[in-house]
């Protein structure tokens, strides 16, 4: 039997996406500072910003962890697209990276109320528009305390915009000939670092947004002494996680925020709450190695009822 018109037309196009790939790790290979970047992204959006969302029982009400979570698969899906020269597909899960990211950010703040959220999660309503969501969150004290000193909202609208330019093909610059010089997906150095710059600028966006809601996140805390393998749920970074974040956040903008952290109480007494906290001693660390030992050796046992006959 012959191969179909669909084979014999994608066989060789999805097989490009193999090639471009070995080119792209390559071009990666040889430019520790660029794969540093990248892997700083993926880093934010699978590991800092999921980590620093507060985990409160109101908060998980309202939408739980899907728009973080879902947020981090679009990120995933936007390197990899990248990786294999399909930038235009990159941006399209990027732009949504951005989107659910800021939206649950929306959803788990005061401005939106909690069958507001658990309606969205359910699919019921529509996504809230990112600009509308802006205008609202803006209107939150924390939130219109910091635009006179970071431009938060011209800073969000930019990158927003920029994106949107990409997905919504404005123009020729912005087309899958220009991004790939090809009709079919082909590493471009000049494609691939504007994609990088463009997630950094999304992270940027994120990281600034949960730092106004949640300062405590610019905040390096001793987790792992006062907690060990049973930290809280989510809501308080350790000192890569901050570092991670604080990288994208530009000096003039992180100076205003941490200042901004420091002032608030809030945030303070979190701080204090946690280094208040006695050291784990040595046998209690080897009391949690021991239980979670034992939860994954019965989570791996297969779920079998023996039955006589």
């Amino acid at each position: 039997m012959s191969d179909s018109f669909i084979e014999v037309v994608y066989k060789e196009f999805i097989q490009d996406f193999s090639t471009q790939s070995q080119q792209s790790f390559a071009h990666l290979r040889g430019n520790v500072e660029l794969t540093d970047r990248l892997e700083k992204v993926r880093h934010f959006g699978l590991e800092s910003f999921f980590d620093g969302i507060p985990s409160t029982f109101d908060i998980l009400r309202k939408v739980g962890f899907f728009p973080f979570s879902e947020a981090g698969m679009d990120l995933e899906f936007a390197i990899a697209n990248a990786l294999c020269g399909a930038y235009k597909p990159a941006y399209f899960s990027l732009r949504s990276f951005l989107e659910l990211g800021f939206t649950g950010l929306y959803f788990i703040s005061s401005s939106a109320t909690e069958a507001e959220g658990k309606e969205w999660v359910a699919g019921v309503t529509f996504t809230p528009f990112f600009n509308r969501s802006l205008k609202r969150l803006l209107l939150l004290p924390e939130y219109a305390a910091s635009e006179p000193h970071i431009e938060y909202q011209k800073m969000l609208s930019d990158t927003y915009n920029s994106l949107s330019d990409r997905t919504h093909t404005r123009g020729t610059p912005h087309g899958h000939i220009e991004l790939n010089q090809s009709n079919r997906p082909q590493f471009i150095e000049k494609s691939f670092l504007e994609f990088v710059e463009m997630a950094e600028r999304c992270c940027e966006a994120l990281a600034v947004t949960l730092a106004i809601q949640h300062p405590i996140v610019l905040i390096p805390l001793p987790m792992n002494e006062k907690f060990g393998l049973n930290p809280p749920l989510s809501g308080f970074l350790q000192e890569h996680d901050v570092d991670c974040l604080k990288s994208f956040i530009s000096p003039k903008r992180l100076r205003w925020l941490e200042t901004f952290a420091a002032n608030d109480s809030n945030t303070q007494g979190l701080r204090e709450w946690v280094e208040s906290q006695p050291d784990l001693t040595e046998d209690q660390w080897q009391e949690q190695i021991r239980h979670q030992k034992e939860f994954f050796s019965q989570m791996s046992r297969p779920n079998i009822t023996a039955q006589s006959n």
